[in-house]
């Protein structure tokens, strides 16, 4: 199991470990870095970006991502879902393109806007 990581909540980058002597996080430069320590060893979650083809648009594919964070254990059964989506254009920035994706209780959204040709 990986006791050290750089915390990605700020631009500070901190180098994070886990002091097993004091069974403390070290290295955080705030209180953001311990959170984030233990849910990357415990929960790890990432959001999903992609794009998805659109038939008939200005524009041959749209971006898209998770409305939030899902296990990072899912996330290439994630996109093969994604993958899946038959889409028209037009599409708006915050259509939701499949609903619960995996039962995760995360849209998939389009974050930009394809219009119609």
């Amino acid at each position: 199991m990986v006791e050290s990581l750089v915390c990605a909540i700020c631009p500070r980058s901190c180098f994070l470990s886990f002091d097993s002597e004091m069974k403390t996080v070290v290295g955080n430069n705030c209180p953001r870095g311990e959170k984030f320590f233990k849910e990357e060893m415990n929960n790890p979650k990432r959001v999903v970006t992609t794009t998805v083809e659109v038939a008939g648009g200005s524009k041959e594919r749209v971006c898209v991502k998770t409305s939030k964070p899902i296990n990072k254990n899912l996330v290439f059964e994630c996109i093969n879902e994604i993958k899946k989506s038959k889409l028209s254009a037009p599409i708006k920035s915050g259509d939701i393109i499949v609903e619960n994706v995996l039962n995760t209780d995360a849209a998939i959204v389009a974050t930009s806007d394809v219009n119609k040709c």
